[in-house]
């Protein structure tokens, strides 16, 4: 029987995917993962080489109660760069990608002064166990890739596993 051949699209997409792949990796990530513990908040934060910052931080719920400026409970936040582009504000669901594992996790954009950033913080629609998921798949990749609009911030993940363990154990 002979070999049968089909029009195929492979190679198309396989172009494409080459292509996403090497916008989500340009801004790669230099430097490695940190902890700290400050005013009863702790921080995992890592900032790549575009000066992009990512951060999921834990606020203690007594040093919350002692001080309304300390945020209680678990948390993320992305600042993005100056010339991430036009983001508007607003609550919407965006993509963060783990060594090829996507995550729709909505959140809240907003503008301090000239930075944009994006915050999420526990919800109905995107609870802490969902995000634990996320933060335990970051543990063992290689890459996060936060992707807005065109705005596609990448994180090398060397040095996370330490820094986020346990991260969101506050409460």
């Amino acid at each position: 029987m002979p070999e049968r051949t089909f029009p195929s699209r492979a190679a198309s997409a396989v172009s494409l995917a080459l292509a996403g792949t090497m916008v989500m990796t340009l801004p790669a990530a230099a430097a490695g993962w940190e902890r700290s513990q400050e005013a009863g908040v702790t921080t995992a934060s890592a900032r790549n080489d575009a000066g992009a910052e990512i951060r999921f931080q834990c606020g203690d719920p007594s040093a919350a109660e002692a001080n309304p400026d300390i945020r209680r409970g678990p948390f993320m936040r992305v600042d993005l760069p100056r010339d991430a582009g036009s983001i508007e504000d607003g609550i919407r669901e965006i993509e963060i990608v783990v060594d090829g594992q996507v995550f729709l996790v909505p959140v809240v954009f907003v503008r301090d002064a000239d930075t944009p950033r994006a915050e999420w913080e526990p919800s109905d629609d995107w609870t802490a166990s969902q995000m634990e998921t996320l933060v335990d798949a970051m543990q063992i990749g290689d890459e996060i890739v936060f992707d807005e609009t065109g705005a596609n911030m990448a994180f090398a993940l060397e040095g996370a596993e330490g820094a986020l363990e346990d991260i969101f154990a506050c409460d």
